[in-house]
């Protein structure tokens, strides 16, 4: 009987990256030092919640009326 299980291209290594990412932290560019706190962190997605909040189109009384009709 043949193994068909040994024939082909052999597979390549698992769960290695296929490239160095270009604001890898140990660079140059970005140096393991300089890597930001959590506040700092925190006070940017707050920041963004709140932009993504003012820029939600506001809902008028017609679509929240035919939403309640739905619902029942």
């Amino acid at each position: 009987m043949v193994d068909y299980k040994k024939s082909g291209v052999p597979k390549g290594p698992k769960g290695s990256p296929r490239h160095a990412e270009h604001n890898a932290y140990g660079t140059d560019k970005t140096p393991f030092s300089k890597r930001p706190s959590k506040a700092d962190l925190l006070a940017r997605m707050k920041a963004n919640a709140e932009k993504a909040k003012k820029d939600q189109p506001a809902h008028n009384a017609f679509s929240m009326n035919r939403l309640a009709g739905l619902a029942v």
